[in-house]
């Protein structure tokens, strides 16, 4: 797929394809008669008058202007006529060039501008992201003409700090990306903002344009007196073209049978695509699934091709726009679920008959046949788009809080003898009764409401002879109490079960580009069995290696995870759309949970706070201290010869990990022997303490729970 970016000349200045509107037009030449109306004083930094626009130098040879000279000896600020008044009745066309005053360059403020990142948010009406940058100018950076020189006269000045904007604030920008400039200075009633605009549409000239037309009524303003400029930047998803598989989303979801795997194309049209294939499967239409899923035929792009022309979309990758104009030309509700968004819902249109759904990942667009499947879930609660395993445990304002049904009807209100609820009628009686499906429980066995105390109480929490009004279930002692009466101690609690379903594993990084990015990884079971992964795409691998159902409720432990190797397992977690389990310490990461497949990563320098060289020294492990200074002379030259052609680095790494292996399962061994207590099962090591003196020292009724409020 080709760069979305644009070039410079993209950035700052216009095309001919991309004809200015009159209005900018007009400003422009508005603009260059303000050296004719006002500053003249300016006139006198400029050595060479032929470095004026001809434009402004074909005002002047227009216009007599009588004793300029007196009016550059006696010029007087305060004798500055009303701004934009002008003479010229009817300016000509734009020069199409830069309006410029003063012969000034962008790297003559390239020092003075100061662009710093000051909010980033999820903008909820675009559902995108939003970030805003300031942008402020050093005065003791500016150069010195340009000090004195009101804004209003110093264009080009304007036109050169906006030029630098544009270059700091759209190098990583697409041109769907939306992007609005707020200009503030000292002495201005309010500031003055452009409309949000695609960043493909911006110059110089339609930025400038609204700025110069109110700072023609605020002459004394300069650059010294401060100027701030907001710049407000919101990330808009746009997706075709390069469907780069995913390895591994909740055990690799594009191999689930929930998800239909729409095929790329050069031309970016996989969203017409998924749309046309999401209807075909929903109207069960099965001559047109047969024909378009046979990918040697091009019976699928061609559709793609004609639906981008009926609906009036421009073939190419869409966005949320084209989306929405997709749904209304097909009458349609498409809702996008993203993994950038943690697999969470990111676009949803308004409400119809019809409704299909969109898995927006790497920038392609794939069919969710079923929530689900999607999700792994036994219920999918559209309303209000959230998974659910149990229908009795969520709750839900748009459904029916008795059958738990969208389109419950009232009626004759008709008490259930069972759970003795108040049904709103038949209906809803006989669907509070019914079991289908994988239900072998209707909601009537699940739950009963106190007609007492009105408590809607679930029968596995509190069968329905031992409720009593008004009480709670205690933490400790899992007993129904009254909260405020009950006086309750620290019980004795087992420990957790041991386990030998470990993993220990290290990265190696380079940081050659200015940033870590991991190009070596090693992995150990506890038998010794090992695993290397090589090159930038080492971590992907390896992260694709542990997050698989064979690893299912094992542990992962890496020295200095929490500050370094768990940093990039979790940015590789959320790019796969997972949200994972954090126990966060400040920016630390203490341990990190897979949702579904229960993999734990954990820090040993919790429970060794020590370096891995003195972790051997630690335990006595006197043969991990070996090396090549205590072999004889032959195969002390062999060992160094293999080791300078093998990698000093990936050596080292493949023995520390060893070494890492071998201190981690003695200190285990140990703690175990002596407090029957697996330390491994817990984040650090005061939770292992905690659990072994809640387990072997705390005394009965010793220990009081401080009653809550």
């Amino acid at each position: 797929m080709a760069s979305t970016k644009r070039t410079i000349s993209e950035v700052l200045f216009e095309n001919e394809e991309m004809p200015m509107n009159e209005c900018e037009d007009d400003c422009l030449s508005e603009t260059s008669q303000i050296f004719i109306e006002n500053d003249i004083e300016a006139m006198e930094f400029f050595k060479d008058f032929d470095d004026v626009l001809s434009e402004t130098s074909q005002l002047f040879n227009d216009n007599e202007i009588d004793g300029i000279d007196d009016c550059l000896n006696d010029f007087d600020d305060d004798d500055l006529p009303q701004i934009g008044s002008g003479f010229e009745n009817q300016p000509g066309p734009s020069t199409r060039g830069p309006a410029f005053l003063e012969n000034v360059s962008s790297e003559n403020l390239d020092n003075a501008v100061i662009v710093d990142e000051t909010n980033r948010r999820v903008n909820q009406r675009y559902n995108a992201e939003e970030v805003t940058f300031r942008a402020r100018i050093e005065e003791e950076k500016i150069p010195p003409r340009l000090q004195r020189t009101p804004l209003v006269a110093a264009v080009e000045a304007v036109r050169a700090l906006f030029s630098l904007l544009i270059l700091r604030c759209t190098q990583n920008l697409r041109p769907s990306d939306l992007i609005r400039f707020c200009f503030m200075a000292i002495g201005l009633e309010r500031p003055v903002s452009t409309v949000l605009m695609p960043v493909s549409d911006v110059t110089v000239e339609r930025i400038v344009a609204p700025i110069m037309r109110v700072l023609q009524s605020y002459k004394k303003l300069k650059l010294k007196d401060g100027v701030n400029v907001d710049i407000i930047i919101i990330h808009r998803d746009i997706c075709a073209g390069g469907n780069r598989r995913i390895i591994n989303i909740e055990t690799d979801r594009l191999k689930k049978r929930s998800v239909l795997s729409i095929p790329t194309d050069k031309e970016g049209l996989c969203c017409a695509k998924a749309i046309l294939y999401a209807l075909a499967h929903l109207e069960n239409d099965r001559a047109a699934i047969s024909s378009m899923k046979d990918r040697r035929r091009p019976a699928l792009l061609n559709r793609a091709r004609i639906l981008h022309n009926d609906a009036g979309v421009p073939l190419g990758p869409c966005s949320y726009s084209e989306i929405r104009t997709f749904e209304d030309f097909l009458d349609i509700q498409i809702v996008v679920i993203s993994s950038e968004s943690l697999n969470k819902v990111s676009y949803k249109g308004r409400d119809r008959e019809r409704r299909i759904n969109l898995w927006l990942h790497n920038g392609h667009y794939d069919v969710i046949k079923s929530l689900k499947g999607f999700y792994g879930s036994d219920n999918y609660c559209e309303p209000c788009e959230k998974p659910f395993m149990n229908l009795e445990d969520h709750r839900c304002q748009f459904v029916c809080p008795i059958c738990l049904r969208k389109d419950c009807l009232p009626g004759h209100p008709q008490r259930c003898s069972d759970c003795d609820r108040l049904c709103r009628s038949s209906s809803c009686f006989e669907w509070h009764k019914a079991t289908s499906g994988k239900r072998q429980k209707s909601l009537c066995d699940k739950m009963y409401q106190c007609r007492n105390c009105g408590k809607v109480v679930l029968r596995r929490i509190c069968p329905m002879n031992m409720h009593k009004c008004g009480t709670s279930r205690c933490p400790s002692c899992k007993q129904f109490v009254n909260v405020s009466e009950h006086r309750c101690f620290l019980e004795i609690v087992s420990p957790k079960m041991p386990s030998d379903k470990l993993i220990f594993f290290d990265f190696e990084t380079d940081q050659s580009s200015g940033t870590h990015e991991v190009n070596f990884a090693v992995a150990q079971y506890s038998n010794g069995e090992e695993t290397i992964f090589r090159g930038y795409t080492a971590c992907q691998e390896f992260c694709a290696w542990l997050f698989t159902p064979i690893h299912k409720g094992y542990t992962a432990i890496a020295h200095n995870m929490k500050g370094f190797d768990g940093q990039f397992v979790m940015a590789w977690l959320l790019e796969q759309g997972i949200a994972p389990s954090v126990i966060p310490n400040g920016s630390k990461l203490m341990s990190i949970g897979h949702p579904t497949l229960r993999i734990t990563l954990i820090d040993s320098f919790n429970f060794l706070p020590m370096s891995l060289s003195k972790l051997p020294g630690c335990f006595g492990l006197s043969e991990l201290k070996k090396g090549p200074n205590t072999m004889s002379g032959a195969m002390r030259d062999e060992f160094l010869k293999w080791k300078w052609h093998s990698g000093t680095g990936r050596i080292a790494n493949q023995m520390w990990i060893y070494s890492h292996r071998r201190c981690c399962h003695e200190f285990r061994k140990q703690f175990l022997e002596i407090t029957d207590v697996d330390p491994i099962c817990y984040v650090i090591i005061a939770s292992a303490c905690m659990a072994t003196y809640r387990y072997k020292h705390i005394q009965k009724n010793s220990v009081a729970m401080v009653p809550q409020p």
